[in-house]
């Protein structure tokens, strides 16, 4: 067995982890650093979006995600696929919060982009043809779902596009800044 890989029973003697409210406490100090008490990792951002933010800590000289120490502490072994924060806070790691999926559902479950101007996932102003586009991806295909001279029509096209290729239904919230 490889020694570098955090086992339940390594983690479960560094931490106890409430997986109703989604807290994870040091239990023992770590480092001079790690009080007893308290919170397990920092607040950190992803490479690619400055406005997901997620606990991430490092153990026996390896960096982990907390949300992916959950799943060991409760099951006994690391999750095999992305761990999906249903409600798309990156910081509630309840465990009835976190499920792993792969990466469609898990973009499925996304957030809506700071660019967007329309208020509305895949809804877009077209100057070319001066109205409203709506248009939705489905897995891998780009479906593209008319111009509308009403931005109320292509966003209800567009939601229900959403509901027919099964998207969560909070994808397109707003994104939440954190500090």
């Amino acid at each position: 067995m490889n020694r570098d890989i955090l086992t339940q029973d390594e983690l479960k003697k560094l931490v106890s982890y409430n997986r109703h409210t989604g807290e994870m406490k040091w239990i023992v100090a770590a480092s001079n650093r790690v009080k007893i008490g308290a919170t397990v990792g920092t607040k950190r951002n992803t490479k690619d979006n400055k406005h997901n933010y997620y606990y991430r800590v490092v153990i026996k000289r390896k960096a982990y995600l907390v949300h992916r120490l959950c799943f060991l502490y409760v099951n006994g072994e690391f999750p095999d696929g992305i761990v999906d924060h249903i409600d798309g806070n990156g910081l509630n790691n309840s465990f009835d919060n976190l499920r792993i999926v792969n990466v469609m559902t898990n973009l499925r479950n996304a957030k809506r982009y700071t660019n967007n101007t329309s208020g509305t996932t895949g809804v877009t102003w077209s100057k070319q043809v001066n109205k409203w586009q709506a248009y939705i991806r489905d897995n891998t295909k780009l479906i593209h779902l008319g111009f509308h001279a009403s931005i109320d029509v292509a966003i209800t096209i567009r939601k229900a596009a959403e509901c027919w290729c099964g998207f969560n239904e909070n994808h397109g919230r707003l994104r939440i800044r954190v500090r």
